[in-house]
């Protein structure tokens, strides 16, 4: 009976013994989708929210919705070696999602490592804002990359589809969804110091820390496997406003001088597309 249910009940989140109540409730996941238009427009969707709940029980299912898509791996994947012994012993390949190969763990990070010297701008100033890698001492690698176990990834995949198709354009509903970007987003909870020397617990932008979960069509299809940033942290972030020039760095610690709210969501969000028609045309 369990592994009838056991989907069902994973999906529903009744495997779980509602540590998000208090007196030690853990951070709550969500889900943010960049619908993006045939026009060349956008819109988010962020779930859940609760203004748009129109009961509570709505809004605590949504809850559980992004919670189910949070079941992190706890290491990268395997070796090339490792991967073909699990092929083998399972009898199929190993993969993203059907049909998708997956890469080894160190392609994976060669891969982002690459993509630091990637020439994202930040709008708010026009100025250089490369994704580079956190460089706090107390974030190490494993922290930074985020891959679903399979059954989270197949959800994903799933919630992107049903987003496509239920989000149309709020101007014009002729207009039709080319794509759907996916962050699972944990909201990190503020400690009772920082909340008594006024950090906002709801809306401070930085408690917020996503995870890129991929591109999507309207059928649910991943469409980036290589995107370099595929399953990896975005920081939203404070840096100085010189970033990233000489003596800056990617970091959470306090750094002198000028500071300004960088959102790497947005711009990896709005950014990418045209970065990789860019580097298509240059290749040519």
């Amino acid at each position: 009976m369990s592994h009838f249910y056991r989907h069902y009940l994973t999906f529903a989140y009744l495997t779980n013994a509602y540590h998000f109540y208090s007196p030690d409730p853990a951070p709550p996941n969500l889900l943010w989708f960049h619908v993006e238009y045939a026009d060349g427009s956008a819109r988010w969707i962020k779930l859940p929210n609760r203004r748009e709940s129109p009961v509570l029980l709505h809004h605590q299912r949504m809850l559980a919705a992004a919670e189910s898509a949070s079941n992190p791996f706890p290491s990268l994947p395997l070796d090339r070696g490792s991967i073909e012994q699990v092929e083998k012993r399972f009898g199929r390949p190993y993969e993203i999602l059907p049909g998708i190969p997956h890469d080894d763990g160190a392609t994976i990070i060669q891969r982002r490592q690459a993509a630091q010297f990637l020439t994202f701008i930040d709008p708010q100033d026009n100025r250089p804002a490369p994704i580079r890698m956190l460089q706090d001492e107390t974030v190490g690698l494993m922290d930074q990359y985020s891959e679903p176990q399979e059954f989270s990834r197949r959800l994903i995949a799933s919630f992107a589809r049903h987003i496509g198709r239920t989000a149309p354009h709020p101007e014009d509903r002729r207009i039709a969804v080319k794509a759907v970007r996916v962050y699972r987003v944990t909201h990190m909870l503020i400690s009772p110091q920082e909340f008594a020397a006024g950090r906002d617990p709801v809306h401070d932008p930085t408690t917020f820390i996503p995870f890129y979960m991929g591109k999507y069509d309207l059928d649910g299809k991943l469409l980036d496997p290589k995107d370099p940033f595929l399953f990896w942290h975005l920081p939203i972030i404070q840096l100085p406003k010189n970033y990233p020039d000489a003596g800056t760095r990617m970091s959470r610690a306090p750094q002198p001088g000028p500071q300004k709210l960088v959102d790497f969501v947005e711009i990896h969000a709005t950014q990418s597309d045209k970065l990789a028609q860019t580097e298509e045309k240059e290749d040519k």
